[in-house]
Protein backbone atom coordinates (compact mmCIF):
# COMPACT_ATOMS: atom_id res chain seq x y z
CA UNK A 1 0.00 0.00 0.00
CA UNK A 2 2.59 2.58 0.69
CA UNK A 3 4.40 1.84 -2.57
CA UNK A 4 1.35 1.51 -4.36
CA UNK A 5 0.95 5.67 -2.49
CA UNK A 6 4.65 6.38 -3.84
CA UNK A 7 4.02 5.12 -7.28
CA UNK A 8 0.62 7.90 -7.07
CA UNK A 9 2.93 10.64 -6.32
CA UNK A 10 5.75 10.02 -8.01
CA UNK A 11 4.94 11.73 -11.35
CA UNK A 12 4.01 14.72 -9.17
CA UNK A 13 6.64 14.85 -6.92
CA UNK A 14 10.78 15.35 -8.08
CA UNK A 15 12.43 12.07 -7.97
CA UNK A 16 14.95 13.89 -4.82
CA UNK A 17 12.11 14.85 -2.92
CA UNK A 18 10.92 11.10 -3.13
CA UNK A 19 14.73 9.88 -2.41
CA UNK A 20 14.95 12.29 0.77
CA UNK A 21 11.02 11.22 1.95
CA UNK A 22 12.77 7.73 2.13
CA UNK A 23 15.68 8.42 3.61
CA UNK A 24 14.32 10.19 6.47
CA UNK A 25 11.32 7.27 6.78
CA UNK A 26 14.26 4.72 6.87
CA UNK A 27 16.20 6.81 9.82
CA UNK A 28 13.11 6.97 11.94
CA UNK A 29 12.01 3.64 11.48
CA UNK A 30 15.87 2.68 12.11
CA UNK A 31 15.89 4.79 15.41
CA UNK A 32 12.12 3.45 16.52
CA UNK A 33 13.33 -0.25 15.56
CA UNK A 34 16.48 0.43 18.23
CA UNK A 35 15.12 2.35 20.70
CA UNK A 36 13.91 -1.20 22.78
CA UNK A 37 18.30 -1.40 23.28
CA UNK A 38 17.56 -1.38 26.85
CA UNK A 39 15.02 -4.20 26.53
CA UNK A 40 17.57 -7.50 26.98
CA UNK A 41 18.08 -6.27 30.75
CA UNK A 42 14.49 -5.16 31.34
CA UNK A 43 13.12 -7.95 29.62
CA UNK A 44 14.59 -11.61 31.17
CA UNK A 45 13.03 -10.34 34.28
CA UNK A 46 9.68 -8.72 32.62
CA UNK A 47 9.39 -12.36 30.74
CA UNK A 48 9.40 -14.56 33.79
CA UNK A 49 5.90 -13.59 34.23
CA UNK A 50 3.44 -14.36 31.49
CA UNK A 51 0.48 -11.92 32.36
CA UNK A 52 3.53 -9.44 32.17
CA UNK A 53 2.02 -7.70 28.87
CA UNK A 54 2.02 -4.57 26.23
CA UNK A 55 2.44 -4.17 22.88
CA UNK A 56 6.43 -3.32 22.90
CA UNK A 57 7.21 -6.43 25.55
CA UNK A 58 4.68 -8.73 23.28
CA UNK A 59 6.37 -7.99 20.27
CA UNK A 60 9.87 -8.61 22.12
CA UNK A 61 8.45 -11.82 23.49
CA UNK A 62 7.26 -12.59 19.36
CA UNK A 63 11.02 -11.37 18.25
CA UNK A 64 12.38 -14.11 21.25
CA UNK A 65 10.94 -16.89 19.26
CA UNK A 66 12.92 -15.91 15.77
CA UNK A 67 16.31 -15.20 18.40
CA UNK A 68 16.36 -16.72 21.66
CA UNK A 69 19.71 -14.52 22.35
CA UNK A 70 17.78 -11.92 22.90
CA UNK A 71 15.65 -13.25 26.38
CA UNK A 72 18.77 -15.70 27.44
CA UNK A 73 20.86 -12.59 28.81
CA UNK A 74 23.46 -13.20 26.03
CA UNK A 75 26.24 -11.09 26.57
CA UNK A 76 26.84 -10.20 22.94
CA UNK A 77 23.32 -8.92 22.27
CA UNK A 78 23.06 -7.12 25.40
CA UNK A 79 26.11 -5.29 24.65
CA UNK A 80 25.25 -4.13 20.72
CA UNK A 81 21.69 -3.70 21.65
CA UNK A 82 22.89 -1.38 24.38
CA UNK A 83 25.66 0.29 22.30
CA UNK A 84 22.98 0.61 19.11
CA UNK A 85 21.07 2.62 21.06
CA UNK A 86 23.17 4.64 22.51
CA UNK A 87 24.67 5.58 19.04
CA UNK A 88 21.85 4.64 16.27
CA UNK A 89 18.47 6.19 17.99
CA UNK A 90 20.15 9.77 18.60
CA UNK A 91 22.39 9.43 15.19
CA UNK A 92 19.36 8.66 13.09
CA UNK A 93 17.44 11.73 14.41
CA UNK A 94 20.35 13.55 14.18
CA UNK A 95 20.72 12.96 10.74
CA UNK A 96 16.96 13.39 9.97
CA UNK A 97 17.23 16.97 11.34
CA UNK A 98 20.83 17.35 9.45
CA UNK A 99 19.17 16.33 6.13
CA UNK A 100 16.11 18.93 6.81
CA UNK A 101 18.59 21.64 7.65
CA UNK A 102 20.59 20.92 4.41
CA UNK A 103 23.37 20.92 6.92
CA UNK A 104 26.98 20.53 4.93
CA UNK A 105 28.11 17.94 7.42
CA UNK A 106 25.22 16.04 6.31
CA UNK A 107 26.83 13.50 4.26
CA UNK A 108 29.48 13.38 6.86
CA UNK A 109 27.42 11.75 9.48
CA UNK A 110 25.22 9.83 7.02
CA UNK A 111 28.54 7.57 6.45
CA UNK A 112 28.89 7.26 10.11
CA UNK A 113 25.42 5.91 10.88
CA UNK A 114 25.35 3.91 7.63
CA UNK A 115 28.82 2.11 8.36
CA UNK A 116 27.80 1.83 12.16
CA UNK A 117 24.61 0.28 11.26
CA UNK A 118 26.39 -1.73 8.71
CA UNK A 119 28.88 -3.13 10.97
CA UNK A 120 26.73 -3.76 14.17
CA UNK A 121 24.40 -5.87 11.58
CA UNK A 122 27.63 -8.02 10.69
CA UNK A 123 28.07 -8.20 14.36
CA UNK A 124 24.39 -9.70 14.51
CA UNK A 125 24.85 -12.25 11.74
CA UNK A 126 28.38 -13.38 12.47
CA UNK A 127 27.85 -13.70 16.41
CA UNK A 128 24.93 -16.47 15.20
CA UNK A 129 27.40 -17.85 12.75
CA UNK A 130 29.75 -18.33 15.48
CA UNK A 131 27.57 -20.39 17.30
CA UNK A 132 25.91 -22.31 14.71
CA UNK A 133 22.45 -20.06 14.51
CA UNK A 134 21.78 -22.25 17.62
CA UNK A 135 19.86 -19.50 18.82
CA UNK A 136 17.97 -19.11 15.54
CA UNK A 137 14.65 -20.74 15.03
CA UNK A 138 15.47 -22.79 11.88
CA UNK A 139 12.20 -22.35 10.28
CA UNK A 140 11.82 -20.95 7.09
CA UNK A 141 10.05 -18.11 7.88
CA UNK A 142 11.99 -17.28 11.18
CA UNK A 143 15.18 -17.87 9.83
CA UNK A 144 15.05 -15.99 6.30
CA UNK A 145 11.75 -14.08 6.41
CA UNK A 146 12.43 -12.03 10.41
CA UNK A 147 16.73 -13.06 11.26
CA UNK A 148 18.30 -13.09 7.92
CA UNK A 149 15.63 -10.78 5.67
CA UNK A 150 14.21 -8.31 8.38
CA UNK A 151 17.89 -7.61 9.29
CA UNK A 152 19.31 -7.48 5.54
CA UNK A 153 17.71 -4.24 5.34
CA UNK A 154 20.09 -2.61 8.01
CA UNK A 155 22.71 -3.79 5.27
CA UNK A 156 21.15 -3.02 1.92
CA UNK A 157 19.59 0.52 3.01
CA UNK A 158 23.06 1.95 4.43
CA UNK A 159 24.99 0.54 1.56
CA UNK A 160 23.28 2.39 -0.74
CA UNK A 161 23.21 5.75 1.33
CA UNK A 162 26.62 5.43 1.88
CA UNK A 163 27.08 5.03 -1.64
CA UNK A 164 24.75 8.24 -2.24
CA UNK A 165 27.08 10.39 0.51
CA UNK A 166 30.44 8.86 -1.21
CA UNK A 167 29.33 10.09 -3.81
CA UNK A 168 28.34 13.83 -3.22
CA UNK A 169 31.66 13.67 -1.06
CA UNK A 170 33.29 13.21 -4.34
CA UNK A 171 31.45 15.36 -6.33
CA UNK A 172 32.53 17.71 -3.54
CA UNK A 173 36.13 17.17 -3.80
CA UNK A 174 36.54 16.74 -7.47
CA UNK A 175 35.04 21.06 -7.71
CA UNK A 176 37.37 22.13 -4.99
CA UNK A 177 39.97 20.83 -6.59
CA UNK A 178 39.18 22.00 -10.22
CA UNK A 179 38.79 25.68 -8.60
CA UNK A 180 41.80 25.00 -6.61
CA UNK A 181 43.63 24.23 -10.41
CA UNK A 182 41.49 27.20 -11.69
CA UNK A 183 43.48 29.67 -9.68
Amino acid sequence: LKLQFLYLIAPFVEVELLHTMFTEMWLFASALAHLHGGLPWYAAEALKDPSNTNPVLDAYRQWCLTDTRYCAEDACVMTFQGLTAMYGVPGCLLLIAAIQMQAWWRHLLQIVVCLLQIYGTLIYFGSAYVKGFAAINPAPTDFWGLFFGLNFLWILIPALMLSNSFAVVADALRAKQSKAKTT
